[in-house]
C-alpha cells in the first residue's frame, strides 16, 4: 500500500469583504458573453512554467495573486497560439519571458490589492484589483524566493501602476463564479483555466488498491487558492476506473498535482480576456530606414515615410501614440510580404 502523505496547505486565502456578504458575487460577469474559448478544456497545453510562493522562511500567502497570474498566462499564451500576430504586441507590452512564454507579475498584483504577509488576501480585493487596474509583465516588477518579505511587497513606483493601466488600456479583464462540482469545473475549462480553493487533502488510495491522488482528508479548512489546468474522465490507473481527475497547478510543492474528482472545490472561477484594441504591427528591414505595415486585407505591406506632417504626429493622431517605438515593432531580415504601396504624409495631406 503507497504510504500516506498528508497536504495541509497554510493561510492565503481570506474572506470576502462583509459588504459582498449575501451579494451575487459574480456580477461582474452577467453581461459578458461566456462563450467556449478552448473546446478541449485543456489549458495545460498553455502553460508558462509555475512559480512557488514561499521559501523556508518568507511566508509571503500571495496564492490567490500567483494562480490568478497563472490564468492569465494560459490564456494570454492561447491568444498568441490563435493569433500569433498578437505576439510582437505583448512584447512590446512587457509581458513575455526570454522564450516568448506569458510570464505575469504575481508580486505586483500582490502588492497592488492589498496581500497580508503572513495572512494573504480575498478573492475579490485581488480579482478587482486586476480588473481595474491590469497588471504587467514579471520582467517589469520581479520577484525571486531569495527576496525578504518587504522586497516581495515593495511600495509600487507611479510608472508600474502607470503600466498596468497601460496594458488595461489594450487587454480588459473579467471574471465569474464557475460552479464547484466536477461537471460545472468540467465545463468552465471551456473558458479559461480555473483558480479554486482547498483545505486540507492526503496523498493516498481511493481503497485498498487503485490510484493514487489529492483526495478530501476530512473537512477542508479552505485556506489556499490553486488552478485546476485540466479535467480527465474515467481515467485506468491500475485497477481503478478514476470517474474525473482534475489536474492542478500548485504553488506549493509538488506543483503539479492531480486531485481525485470527489475533492470538494469551492469558490472556482474562470476568467475573460479581451483584447480592447490592437495596434499595427511595424516592420523593419535590418539595415534599411523604410518602416511598413501590413495591409490590412492582403498579404503585403505598405511603405511609409515622413512627408509634411510628422510620422510621429500622424501616428499619435491615429493610434494615441508619439512615435515609432511606441508601437509595436519587428526588425527583420527580409521582409515578411512584398511592399505594393508606398505611402507619405504628403501625399494623404495633399489629397484633402
Amino acid at each position: 500500500m503507497s504510504e500516506i502523505k498528508e497536504f495541509i496547505p497554510v493561510g492565503g486565502v481570506l474572506p470576502d469583504p462583509e459588504e459582498n456578504a449575501g451579494k451575487n458575487w459574480p456580477f461582474l460577469g452577467a453581461e459578458d458573453e461566456w462563450e467556449i474559448v478552448e473546446p478541449s478544456g485543456d489549458w495545460a497545453q498553455f502553460s508558462s512554467p509555475p512559480e512557488r510562493q514561499d521559501n523556508d522562511t518568507n511566508r509571503r500567502y500571495p496564492c490567490v495573486s500567483i494562480s490568478l497570474a497563472g490564468c492569465i498566462e494560459k490564456y494570454l499564451n492561447r491568444m498568441m497560439v490563435q493569433d500569433p500576430s498578437l505576439r510582437p504586441l505583448f512584447d512590446f507590452l512587457g509581458l513575455l519571458d526570454k522564450d516568448g512564454n506569458a510570464e505575469v507579475s504575481e508580486c505586483f498584483i500582490a502588492k497592488g490589492s492589498g496581500t497580508i504577509p503572513e495572512r494573504g488576501n480575498s478573492q475579490y480585493a485581488v480579482y478587482e484589483f486586476v480588473r481595474k487596474n491590469g497588471f504587467v509583465g514579471e520582467k517589469s516588477w520581479p520577484s525571486n524566493l531569495e527576496m525578504t518579505l518587504e522586497g516581495y511587497y515593495r511600495t509600487l513606483t507611479p510608472e508600474v501602476r502607470a503600466l498596468g493601466k497601460k496594458v488595461l488600456e489594450y487587454i480588459g479583464l473579467n471574471y465569474k463564479e464557475a460552479g464547484d462540482n466536477p461537471d460545472h469545473r468540467q465545463e468552465g475549462l471551456k473558458r479559461s483555466s480555473l483558480c479554486g480553493v482547498v483545505g486540507g487533502a492526503f496523498l493516498g488510495l481511493g481503497g485498498e488498491t487503485g490510484a493514487v491522488l489529492y483526495r478530501n482528508s476530512g473537512t477542508p479548512s479552505y485556506n489556499h487558492q490553486l488552478q485546476i489546468r485540466k479535467q480527465d474522465r474515467n481515467v485506468e490507473i491500475f485497477n481503478e476506473v478514476v470517474p474525473v481527475i482534475d489536474r492542478v497547478e500548485d504553488s506549493y510543492d509538488p506543483l503539479l498535482k492531480d486531485y481525485a474528482g470527489t475533492y470538494p472545490f469551492k469558490y472556482v472561477k474562470i476568467i475573460k480576456l479581451t483584447l480592447k484594441k490592437k495596434l499595427p504591427m511595424l516592420y523593419k528591414k535590418i539595415g534599411q530606414p523604410a518602416i511598413c505595415f501590413k495591409h490590412w486585407s492582403e498579404d503585403s505591406l505598405i511603405a511609409f515615410a515622413d512627408g509634411s506632417i510628422a510620422g510621429g504626429d500622424l501616428f499619435k493622431s491615429l493610434f494615441g501614440v508619439e512615435k515609432y517605438s511606441d508601437l509595436p515593432r519587428q526588425d527583420v531580415e527580409e521582409w515578411p510580404y512584398p511592399i505594393r504601396y508606398n505611402l507619405t504624409t504628403t501625399g494623404l495631406i495633399s489629397n484633402f
